[in-house]
């Protein structure tokens, strides 16, 4: 197995919307719920321009994710 990281394309966006809803799946929720944060649970281009997104990638499918968000209103002294 070999695992490669790199940034996230608009290509991945389907795949990276999957690995998040099966992530939050995984905790155990409800259907319904899942489907209730459907919109937030999307990862769209605009979603992957606006926040580095890296994608760990087997075989150039990826496998993995992690995307650091950007959020007004804090600062690194705010201890979040």
């Amino acid at each position: 197995m070999s695992v490669w990281a790199r940034l996230a394309t608009a290509d991945d966006a389907p795949r990276l919307t999957e690995l998040a809803r099966q992530a939050k799946s995984h905790w155990g929720y409800p259907p319904d719920w899942i489907d209730l944060w459907r919109d937030e649970l999307t990862i769209t281009l605009a979603y992957i321009a606006e926040h580095p997104t890296f994608v760990a990638a087997e075989d150039g499918v990826p496998v993995g994710m992690c995307v650091l968000e950007k959020r007004s209103g804090l600062s690194a002294h705010d201890g979040h």
